[in-house]
């Protein structure tokens, strides 16, 4: 079986295990494949959820590390709330089990400049540019 059969299957399982991540999943897909913004709620551990925006780039699957497969999204974020100390737009990385609320906006956009869809950390995507 291919790493990309075995990447699906394994994000199918997950998604059987949360409705919300199938939607998620879903969602987030059809955002890259159209290049539209999203906006969505983003919840760290014991934090409250915040507002992000911005620009999809690549759905994968990495691994955390506790060793444990875990879905992730490649974003340039470009509005919302945020936690690090850089100023957006900035790329950010997104565990997909803590977005909740995703909305695909009418808004489209370009692929980033540093944008490498070839990069080693996309050997399990599920989606990209």
């Amino acid at each position: 079986m291919s790493r990309g059969i075995l990447a699906n299957k394994l994000v199918q399982e997950r998604e059987v295990k949360n409705n919300r991540g199938t939607m998620n999943t879903e969602l987030i897909k059809s955002a890259i494949s159209s290049k539209s913004q999203v906006e969505f709620k983003y919840q760290k551990k014991s934090e409250f959820p915040n507002r992000r925006i911005g620009n999809p780039h690549a759905l994968f699957i990495d691994v955390t590390k506790d060793g444990e497969d875990r879905l992730y999204l490649d974003l340039m974020q470009t509005g919302g709330e945020s936690n690090e100390p850089t100023e957006l737009p900035d790329w950010r990385v997104f565990l997909v089990d803590r977005m909740s609320s995703i909305t695909i906006l009418d808004t489209r956009f370009n692929t980033d400049i540093n944008y490498n869809p070839n990069s080693v950390r996309y050997s399990r995507a599920i989606a990209k540019i």
